[in-house]
């Protein structure tokens, strides 16, 4: 089987969910699937074994209290977090961060909210 064919039934999984999953999580998914597909055969429903595979990482390996990380490409799917609340005690703690290499060879660190679960809650100058 091929594993952009499992990828879009597990992106698609994933959506549903309302959960981002990074490419490493999806690559992780996507063996699972392939292991117990080889392991069942033809017999099972292959989307209720996707959605099963889905269920149970995000069970074992989800933890919302933790920082996740995101790709450059998918930022677009985020709202940057502003700096000046970090100090700030009652809005949201970020959720996801992002790593850019500077010229200078130092990293800096970019926050994010999750943009469907934060922007009923903050202006669209924010979101901008």
């Amino acid at each position: 089987m091929d594993r952009s064919y499992v990828k879009d039934y597990i992106v698609t999984a994933s959506e549903r969910k309302d959960v981002y999953l990074t490419t490493q999580e999806i690559d992780s998914i996507i063996d699972s699937v392939l292991f117990d597909w080889n392991e069942l055969g033809c017999e099972g429903d292959f989307e209720d074994l996707v959605n099963w595979n889905v269920e149970q990482y995000l069970a074992h390996t989800y933890d919302d209290g933790k920082l996740k990380v995101i790709e450059f490409k998918d930022r677009n799917m985020f709202i940057p977090y502003p700096k000046e609340w970090h100090e700030i005690t009652y809005k949201p703690r970020p959720k996801y961060f992002m790593l850019r290499k500077l010229e200078d060879g130092w990293d800096k660190v970019y926050y994010y909210l999750d943009k469907k679960k934060n922007a009923k809650n903050y202006s669209n100058k924010l979101l901008e």
